[in-house]
């Protein structure tokens, strides 16, 4: 099995072929089909979820989340970093570029 790809914000990312999903009180619930386990989404990982649908780079997806949530940029990539390197491990992510 080989290593997934590192994560930079440089990276482009979108869901995989056929992500399993479902939304439950405006939450998303994800499936691994490869290795059966769930995931649970709070409200601002499910936002990240939506926007990672089509191919985004990671640093303008923080971008947006920047404004949408007013938060520190920095904070924000981290955040979203930590997130996505655990959904692409977890297969549910794709490194476009």
């Amino acid at each position: 099995m080989t290593p997934p790809l590192p994560l930079s914000l440089h990276s482009t990312v979108s869901w995989r072929q056929t992500p399993i999903a479902a939304e439950v009180d405006g939450d998303i619930v994800l499936m691994s089909i490869e290795s059966g386990k769930y995931y649970g989404l709070d409200s601002i990982g499910s936002d990240i979820w939506r926007r990672v649908e089509a191919p985004i780079e990671i640093a303008t997806l923080c971008a947006a989340l920047e404004q949408t949530y007013d938060g520190d940029l920095v904070e924000i990539q981290g955040h979203v970093l930590d997130l996505l390197r655990q959904l692409h491990v977890a297969g549910l992510i794709e490194i476009v570029s």
